[in-house]
């Protein structure tokens, strides 16, 4: 939410952003976030599972920064897409991130990925260590009911992220 909170907004009327989440710390960041900010949107906060997001066509555009990395199994992940899908209207988009398999990444030099491996496994011991490669991703979304649009990698190739679109 934090990301779709700084965009501009100009020449655009009657956007509506809905946070989902089942964490109410995390709904109640994001409304204080949107007060911080005051964009000229309207918010709503929906506290739910995003693997049943109980809603058929109903949003134009979903963006996903980050829970699969937390999905181990790969089709319980393909099961997230595929409710993503059922709740976007037909054509509607989608944008994923995911992080890709350590022998992917193409840090800037080798002294930066000694020291994230030490950050996020001996400092902050992260949760979120599921690694997708590309294949495997577009893969997943298209079981779901997308097509990949395109794939766009951060300078690292790290967590790259994923623009798709649902199928009719």
């Amino acid at each position: 939410m934090d990301d779709l909170l700084t965009l501009d907004y100009s020449g655009v009327e009657d956007v509506v952003l809905t946070a989902v989440d089942l964490d109410p710390d995390s709904l109640s960041g994001a409304e204080a976030n949107y007060r911080q900010r005051n964009p000229p949107v309207t918010i709503e906060c929906e506290a739910r599972d995003a693997w049943n997001l109980e809603s058929a066509d109903r949003w134009d555009l979903i963006t996903s920064n980050g829970l699969n990395i937390y999905v181990e199994d790969d089709e319980r992940c393909t099961d997230f897409y595929r409710s993503v899908a059922r709740a976007l209207r037909p054509e509607g988009m989608f944008i994923v991130s995911f992080i890709t398999t350590p022998d992917e990444w193409q840090p800037t030099s080798a002294s930066d990925l000694d020291y994230q491996r030490f950050l996020f496994q001996e400092v902050l011991p992260v949760k979120w260590t599921c690694v997708r490669d590309e294949g495997k991703t577009r893969q997943q979304l298209t079981q779901a009911g997308f097509d990949v649009i395109s794939v766009t990698y951060d300078e690292q190739r790290m967590f790259p992220a994923v623009l798709a679109k649902r199928r009719r």
